[in-house]
């Protein structure tokens, strides 16, 4: 399928969201899991599974037929290089909040930050969009969600984007932020879904190796851990994807590493030392490009003795907490009992 520029821009919104929903496979793992009738179950202390509603069923079908997969193959990434050249996508969006919105500029960049003069923690909260592709509203509300059942503040730093900024660049204005955000004096959660929950995940590992002060946990919503694409199970859902393809993520994921080797930790930290790091959140839909590294990575961080669970939402696309239906309520249940619990 071609792109005009023009449906390219159109889309701009929804890649930035970086939305998978894949083919058919089952369970974590590659087997078919339990679900309790409430739509969540356990399998073992460390693996949730979610089942789908018929909400989710409707809401992926939709997704199935408008094959955004297309804006990340080979034919059209030229397109989304040029979209992303002309014009910048880091800004805010025009997003209605029940918590007061302030703004601040920290070295050159923004960090905006959802208020609660009464929080008892502080969420830091990485968007993803494939490193080119701002913070959109689905974001946001995703934050105020999290905010409220945790009663929390939250920062949402809107880090240099590619192909105007790199990974380096990002960690320099990270650093900045995240320390605006220890200043408030409270525990903190490092937060993130798609790149950012990949940056969050290699940003928490650079946190440990310089010394500063760790985030109470991590919540990695179906984080980017390899911008190689290397992974040989990743061909098992290539063809059934029709949100993502590796061919694009590898490119952004080249520009995104600049002058670092792709496999560097701080690019994809799936390569990482991951001894040290804070028990771990990690959630996935079980069609989904990213969900073969996300499930190896769970068990890597097991393997080092890290706290760590895995939610698997049997039959979900990338980032499925993002649309509002039952899955998303019971997801964000298990953030806020995994988060109160540690």
């Amino acid at each position: 399928m071609a792109i005009s520029r023009r449906k390219f821009v159109a889309c701009v919104a929804i890649a930035g969201l970086s939305i998978v929903a894949t083919g058919s496979m089952a369970g974590c793992g590659g087997a078919a899991m339990p679900s309790s009738s409430s739509g969540t179950g356990a399998d073992g202390d460390d693996i949730i599974t979610i089942s789908m509603s018929e909400q989710g069923e409707s809401e992926r079908e939709r997704l199935t037929q408008a094959d955004y997969a297309a804006y990340f193959n080979e034919e059209n990434y030229p397109k989304v290089l040029e979209g992303i050249t002309d014009k910048d996508q880091n800004t805010f969006p025009e997003v209605d909040t029940a918590m007061p919105l302030s703004h601040a500029e920290v070295g050159g960049y923004s960090v905006y930050k959802l208020e609660n003069d009464d929080a008892t923690c502080t969420l830091f909260y990485i968007h993803g969009g494939a490193y080119a592709f701002g913070i959109n509203a689905s974001h946001v509300q995703m934050c105020e969600k999290m905010a409220n059942r945790l009663n929390a503040q939250v920062f949402m730093p809107l880090y240099p984007l590619v192909p105007r900024g790199n990974c380096l660049e990002a960690y320099a204005f990270l650093d900045a932020a995240y320390e605006q955000a220890l200043a408030a004096g409270k525990p903190i959660y490092l937060m993130g879904d798609s790149a950012g929950g990949g940056l969050s995940c290699a940003f928490a590992e650079h946190l440990r190796d310089t010394g500063t002060e760790l985030p109470k946990g991590l919540v990695l919503f179906s984080p980017w851990l390899d911008v190689t694409m290397s992974n040989p199970d990743i061909a098992s859902y290539e063809d059934e994807d029709i949100q993502l393809k590796s061919y694009g993520l590898i490119e952004l994921g080249k520009l995104w590493a600049n002058s670092l080797d792709v496999k560097d930790s701080r690019v994809s930290p799936i390569f990482g030392d991951v001894n040290g790091l804070p028990p771990t959140l990690l959630i996935t839909g079980t069609k989904e490009i990213f969900y073969p590294d996300i499930t190896e990575f769970h068990q890597t961080l097991k393997s080092a003795g890290i706290k760590t669970q895995l939610v698997c939402g049997e039959g979900l696309w990338h980032v499925y907490a993002a649309w509002d239906m039952p899955e998303s309520d019971s997801t964000f249940d298990i953030v806020e009992t995994f988060c109160k619990g540690i």
